[in-house]
């Protein structure tokens, strides 16, 4: 069983970016967030509707609004504990020794995980589902500033912004994992000359 590595942070910080550099050296990276988006969309939609608008003809963006909002926090974390479960047993698959075995395509080393902030209640909750030993948490940081104009260059809205960023959180046990922190507040080229000397490439 291999070990397993988080990359984290908050939105528009850069961990895509990450994962990108490590995947383009051959990394098996599983990006969580779009493995979540996907299953909103379909396995997902209809039980998201049901927790965020009664109504299955409303536009799923409609109730994309209203799961960031205050009132709804009781629903939210229902929905989040059902699709954590989903989402946990598809890592669990795709860090299995049975599956490993046919990716001859990556190394041996471990699998990365790319994951979003989460809040600390949800973060433990949702690590205890993992079957693979997590040895090390990859932080990556940036400044108020850059996430403003990053957010801006995808199009996502200030009060977007604002609402993602009160779901998320850059606390981690510290105790309990190796915390590697990348800044990355430059240049991709700066960026990947981080993430190269981090792996020893």
């Amino acid at each position: 069983m291999r070990d397993i590595i988080l990359i984290t942070g908050l939105i528009c910080s850069g961990k895509s970016l990450v994962s990108k550099i490590l995947r383009d050296h051959g990394q098996w990276v599983i990006d969580m967030d779009s493995m979540a988006k996907a299953a909103i969309q379909n396995e997902f939609r209809l039980r998201f509707l049901y927790h965020f608008d009664k109504d299955p003809t409303d536009p799923i963006q409609m109730a994309e609004c209203r799961y960031f909002e205050e009132c709804a926090e009781d629903e939210r974390k229902d929905f989040e504990a059902e699709l954590d479960d989903y989402l946990s047993e598809r890592i669990n698959y795709l860090t299995s020794d049975y599956y490993l075995s046919s990716c001859s395509q990556y190394n041996l080393g471990p699998v990365f995980i790319e994951v979003p902030a989460l809040l600390p209640y949800r973060f433990k909750k949702f690590i205890s589902k993992f079957n693979s030993n997590i040895t090390e948490v990859i932080l990556v940081k940036t400044t108020d500033e850059l996430r403003n104009i990053r957010a801006k260059e995808r199009n996502i809205k200030d009060w977007q912004l604002e609402e993602r960023l009160q779901l998320q959180s850059e606390d981690i046990p510290v105790n309990k994992y190796i915390i590697t922190t990348i800044e990355n507040n430059g240049t991709f080229d700066e960026l990947n000359e981080k993430v190269l000397k981090y792996c020893k490439m």
